[in-house]
């Protein structure tokens, strides 16, 4: 620490991997570097929208349809899942229970479709395998079909006893697609 009058100040923080600076006082030099150089491409011009952020409705609500519809299966399952909890013993929230899973299940399918139409952007990237068919279409497909089995248990009087099972292995895979869909937002 350098004591300069009364303050302490703190020295620079470097970080050098064979021989090459890439950090200084946590920020990557590149980063500084990049900065700098748009600064100057931009010095002299008058920059519209300064700090100001312009939002075409219609376009952004047309934009990553998947993203946006995919919440509604999601959130009407885990719903259903706690009112199922709710009324362990006397089962009053049935109806209500089969009317979210019905949306839940239509919601499914339509982020199906759109995920299907959505998964170009992934396609020949390294995280084209998680997009793809083995992890989170998988998964959301095989979510989707559940969410269905999960419905018939409360429609088809023999699958009544499989309701409990087909909760729980809903909500399960549910959680799992959306972990890798979440990771799928992180890495674009």
């Amino acid at each position: 620490m350098k004591i300069t009058g009364k303050k302490y100040e703190k020295p620079d923080t470097v970080t050098v991997i064979n021989g090459n600076t890439i950090i200084i006082n946590g920020i990557a030099v590149s980063d500084s570097i990049i900065a700098l150089n748009e600064a100057e491409e931009h010095k002299g011009k008058e920059v519209l929208n300064e700090g100001g952020f312009k939002l075409n409705f219609i376009d952004t609500m047309f934009a990553h349809v998947h993203n946006k519809i995919t919440h509604f299966p999601i959130l009407l399952a885990v719903a259903s899942f706690l009112l199922l909890l709710f009324g362990y013993k006397n089962n009053k929230f049935e109806t209500t229970i089969k009317i979210l899973l019905l949306f839940a299940g239509i919601f499914a399918v339509v982020a199906f479709i759109t995920g299907t139409i959505q998964i170009e952007p992934f396609i020949g990237k390294p995280k084209e395998w998680l997009a793809n068919a083995n992890t989170h279409r998988t998964l959301g497909i095989v979510s989707g079909i559940s969410i269905w089995l999960w419905y018939f248990s409360f429609v088809l009087k023999p699958w009544k006893k499989l309701k409990w099972d087909f909760a729980i292995i809903t909500v399960i895979l549910i959680s799992v697609t959306g972990f890798y869909g979440g990771v799928l937002l992180t890495l674009i």
